[in-house]
């Protein structure tokens, strides 16, 4: 696991994009050095609610809060 650091100018423009309905690899797309991981991290680590875009997504794959949901 590396340690990767966010500023105080990263973290605004996450939630601002996360509240806009951008998606985890979106973001990560327009910060570089972060990756959709990082930023999940990150967005769990903030206490911020999954975007309606988001939980459509994982329920559609079946992942719910990182996990497989059991068939």
């Amino acid at each position: 696991m590396s340690n990767v650091q966010w500023t105080e100018e990263e973290d605004a423009f996450l939630r601002a994009q996360w509240e806009a309905g951008a998606s985890m690899l979106t973001i990560a797309r327009m910060l570089p050095g972060k990756t959709r991981c990082s930023v999940a991290g990150k967005i769990s680590r903030l206490g911020l609610k999954l975007s309606p875009r988001e939980r459509s997504r994982r329920i559609s794959t079946g992942f719910a809060i990182g996990r497989k949901v059991a068939p």
